[in-house]
């Protein structure tokens, strides 16, 4: 007798994308050959999953905006933007919190199968770093720097609190700061400490006062401005010390020194680099000829050159509508991650990509942004979806 299976395309999918980034920067890192199959795959299932769902106007017009987005990024740099569209894409028709559970316990389980090979020797565990013209020791536990380790830890935490959003306690609340402080003493990121301060302030500020109306229109103040913010620092500064205004050098020698150069670098790619519609500049091998070292690790420099001007405004726009959607359904636990991935990237690479920034998948809600207030039966009535919502549009077949 033939039994039905229920298989959740969505599931599938986003273990690939757990595979496709988990182990990243450490021993284990697929080669490019095995990355490429395992992207083909993602987008064969995506694409299937994408041919079975209903469609309004409004869901096409926005499909073709965000894959037009994508294939001119991924023809000219990198397929970062294509993953995070598809991704973005699968997760708006998803049980949101489902998938947050899912990327969470997978990354859990290869952070525990990464750590056990590094503190057992077989991998690297610490590593040497530069810290204000000082070279400290610190854990990576198997990434190739300890700030990598500090980043997957803040990931880990900021997905936790999206999962609890609401039901999490003042319990909870110490425990991440424990967290927090131990992986400090690991790392000791500077970045980390600093943002996950901010992140456990907003996180009290949401817990405590989320209801306060003066509160909430001041937290999507600082959403919203937050990414313009980001670029006055990161593009702005750079672009300032290019100029030489003397008496600003003091200035800029001290923020360098707190940024391990940071700024510097950053003010070379602009020096040596146009800055074009659509990007296409992937790396900055001109700066290791000329100063023999080329590694910036500015999110905005990569977001500029990568995707350029016309993409860079694309990027902003979509980012500055899922936080304006999220506070509107009272989503302020989302918001939280989008900020606080909004300061890490001036100074570590990891705003335009989802193998740490998560909150990238939030930009599945302007997609369905206007469905939250609309019950299951009725989106079947209006043809909006054709599956038991909460089998989370699982694939059924026979065996």
């Amino acid at each position: 007798m033939a039994k039905s299976i229920k298989i959740n395309i969505s599931f599938i999918y986003f273990t690939l994308l757990t595979l496709y980034f988990g182990f990243v920067n450490t021993p284990f890192q697929f080669s490019k050959q095995i990355q490429n199959a395992l992207l083909g795959i993602m987008v064969v299932i995506f694409l299937f999953w994408l041919l079975r769902q209903n469609y309004t106007g409004r869901d096409i017009v926005w499909l073709i905006f965000l894959f037009l987005f994508a294939g001119i990024t991924a023809w000219k740099t990198n397929v970062s933007l294509l993953i995070d569209v598809m991704s973005a894409i699968v997760f708006s028709r998803s049980q949101r919190s489902t998938i947050f559970k899912l990327i969470f316990w997978e990354r859990i389980a290869i952070n525990i199968f990464r750590s056990i090979f590094s503190l057992n020797g077989v991998i690297q565990n610490k590593v040497q770093v530069a810290k204000s013209g000082l070279y400290v020791t610190g854990y990576g536990l198997g990434f190739d720097s300890p700030n990598n380790l500090a980043v997957e830890i803040g990931m880990l935490i900021l997905l936790y609190v999206c999962i609890k959003e609401s039901s999490i306690t003042f319990k909870n609340i110490l425990v991440i700061i424990i967290i927090t402080l131990a992986t400090y003493r690991l790392t000791l990121s500077r970045t980390f400490i600093g943002l996950m301060t901010v992140a456990i302030l907003l996180l009290i500020g949401i817990k405590y006062f989320g209801k306060l109306k003066s509160f909430v229109n001041l937290y999507k103040f600082v959403g919203v401005i937050s990414l313009a913010i980001g670029f006055i620092i990161s593009i702005g500064i750079p672009y300032v010390m290019n100029l030489g205004i003397g008496n600003l050098d003091q200035l800029f020698d001290l923020l360098n020194q707190l940024t391990s150069n940071r700024f510097l670098h950053a003010s070379r790619v602009m020096l040596h680099y146009p800055i074009t519609l659509f990007g296409g500049i992937g790396d900055f091998d001109i700066l290791d000829s000329i100063y023999k070292y080329s590694i910036v690790d500015d999110s905005y420099i990569h977001l500029l050159y990568g995707f350029g001007i016309v993409g860079t405004i694309i990027f902003v726009i979509l980012y500055t509508s899922t936080i304006i959607t999220l506070i509107r359904n009272k989503k302020l636990y989302w918001v939280m991650p989008i900020i606080i991935f909004i300061m890490w990237g001036m100074s570590e690479g990891v705003l335009y990509s989802l193998h740490w920034n998560f909150s990238i998948l939030l930009w599945g809600v302007i997609l369905r942004k206007n469905y939250s207030s609309v019950d299951g039966k009725n989106l079947k009535k209006k043809g909006l979806i054709s599956h038991n919502a909460k089998a989370d549009f699982n694939y059924t077949t026979s065996v």
